[in-house]
């Protein structure tokens, strides 16, 4: 009965430092975002994407400003490193963004492992992929992304991985067959192998590997009452059902489970 009391008591209170922050937020965060559909995207000159949708739902919640600055990803960690950006959006937790900014982590997520034709027919697991030296992955310019360090090192020695600016050039490479294998999100593998109509592609999910999904914050610029504002929002967004919500508006719902793991 108390851990249930307990549980009702932080809700009640999660909600009530909401209200007072909607009523006496006077605050501009300044939010550094990467073109990465369906993240972030123009469509017909409009930009569209679940960040912002998330960047709404939070000026919902909080009564803040949310500026939205477009950049490439290694200006975004130069940004968040010398303070001129104050906070991301459904970032995944990298050793990169951890050396210039501090995680709020909203949930975790397992990763998707992209598989060529040939090696879907031929059954290949992501460990036979790495073994095989025929085999060339694609990769982002600038992050280690869903791959474990190992991985990563290993190709890079190997000479086997090719960088792309983000998902949409690496699934059309992969399309083209100038990559066998590719490694990231759930939801985004899920929206380009549909949107590509690559239907003899092959998706495994990983369930060995997890990863924070949330937002970076640069600490010189957001203070710690700020930080709890934000993390109060963004939990609730995931509490409530809201953000698997933004999620299924870009990918199928079957992939939501594997997509959206609640924190321990």
């Amino acid at each position: 009965m108390l851990k249930t009391c307990g549980v009702v008591l932080v809700v009640i209170l999660s909600q009530a430092s909401l209200s007072r922050a909607i009523s006496k937020c006077e605050r501009t965060f300044r939010v550094g975002v990467i073109e990465n559909e369906p993240l972030y995207y123009l469509e017909q000159n409009e930009a569209r994407g679940s960040m912002l949708d998330t960047i709404a739902e939070l000026r919902k919640r909080t009564g803040c400003g949310f500026e939205v600055l477009e950049m490439s990803r290694p200006t975004l960690v130069e940004r968040m490193k010398n303070a001129s950006v104050d906070i991301t959006v459904l970032s995944i937790k990298t050793p990169t963004m951890d050396k210039v900014g501090r995680f709020i982590q909203m949930f975790r997520s397992y990763r998707a492992v992209t598989f060529a034709p040939d090696l879907q027919k031929k059954n290949y697991d992501l460990q036979q992929a790495l073994a095989d030296k025929a085999v060339v992955f694609g990769s982002f310019i600038g992050t280690q992304g869903y791959f474990k360090e190992e991985e990563i090192s290993l190709l890079r020695e190997q000479g086997r991985i090719r960088q792309f600016p983000d998902y949409a050039t690496v699934f059309q490479a992969l399309k083209r067959r100038q990559l066998k294998v590719f490694i990231g999100s759930v939801s985004i593998s899920d929206y380009f192998l549909q949107k590509y109509k690559m239907t003899d592609f092959g998706m495994q999910i990983d369930r060995k590997v997890i990863t924070g999904v949330g937002s970076y914050y640069a600490p010189k610029r957001v203070s710690a009452q700020e930080v709890k504002m934000l993390e109060a929002a963004l939990a609730s967004m995931v509490r409530d059902g809201t953000f698997a919500k933004i999620y299924g508006k870009y990918s199928s719902a079957l992939v939501l489970q594997n997509a959206i793991v609640p924190n321990d």
